[in-house]
């Protein structure tokens, strides 16, 4: 059953946000410290590199890669686990929510592996398909040609010689980024709620990505939709808000468009956790 509409989700969503603004500004407290760890990891490794030599600073930059994506998985699932908690108004504090999310941190970290593979599989399958036609045609002459033409009207023979292949080439280049970018964009829209169904259901790996899936089966464009409506309606507010106070104080200014810069990401996750929960049933 889909009992979703777009502006009442919209005001319950910032309904939410009011009452739970302080934990969110812990939350976003605690997005801020991927910052801190990136600046602090990046020190160690230059320093590392320094002393224990190039392997050393390939180890440390490694694992500086992994713990970055543990903190990003961990930091998505305190936000999710918060506002299902408050859309299903079985509110967690802030504490058990960043908690709970630190304990499932890795199954996070699998699921969004595996979100990620399914939004890049046939993109990828699709630049593989390109480079061999790439290569294949590099393999005819035909470019080599090209790059041994002395002149300009030599390198126009040739080209013209081989127009059709040079404009089958042009076709299927296109067709492939412009599919590849459809699917990569649809996909992501597809798994966009894994970390929810995680949280939620606690479907793990694959199977959470494929609920997801299920979710969202026929109903990709309207979440692309709800998509575009948000950040063209947060877009118009925070420039006529920020225009309005500029013409009071340059300062105040900047206090508002950091006011709506924290408000977007709070709002955008209980949005789509009343979707969720809607579109789930």
């Amino acid at each position: 059953m889909d009992n979703v509409r777009f502006f009442p989700a919209l005001m319950q969503s910032f309904k939410h946000f009011a009452k739970g603004w302080l934990s969110y500004l812990g939350l976003f407290a605690l997005a801020m410290g991927v910052v801190v760890v990136m600046l602090a990891g990046v020190f160690v490794v230059g320093l590392a590199g320094s002393f224990g030599g190039d392997v050393v600073a390939i180890i440390l930059s490694v694992l500086l890669f992994a713990v970055m994506i543990a903190y990003s998985v961990w930091v998505n699932l305190s936000f999710v686990a918060f506002g299902l908690s408050q859309c299903k108004k079985k509110a967690l504090t802030l504490g058990a929510a960043i908690k709970g999310a630190f304990k499932n941190v890795w199954k996070g970290v699998v699921v969004s592996f595996y979100s990620g593979w399914y939004v890049v599989k046939w993109p990828l399958l699709i630049m593989l398909g390109m480079a061999i036609i790439v290569a294949f045609v590099a393999g005819s002459g035909m470019v080599a040609d090209l790059m041994a033409s002395e002149s300009q009207e030599a390198l126009m023979n040739i080209m013209y010689d081989n127009m059709a292949a040079l404009g089958s080439l042009g076709v299927v280049f296109a067709l492939g980024m412009i599919s590849s970018m459809v699917i990569f964009f649809v996909r992501i829209l597809k798994s966009i709620f894994s970390l929810y169904v995680f949280v939620e259901q606690g479907l793990t790996g694959n199977a959470a990505v494929m609920k997801s899936v299920e979710i969202v089966k026929g109903k990709w464009w309207r979440l692309f939709f709800y998509y575009v409506l948000l950040l063209v309606g947060f877009s118009i507010i925070n420039a006529v808000a920020v225009s309005v106070a500029e013409s009071l104080n340059e300062y105040l200014a900047i206090v508002v468009s950091l006011l709506f810069s924290f408000a977007m990401g709070p709002v955008t996750v209980l949005f789509l956790a009343q979707v969720y929960l809607g579109w789930k049933k």
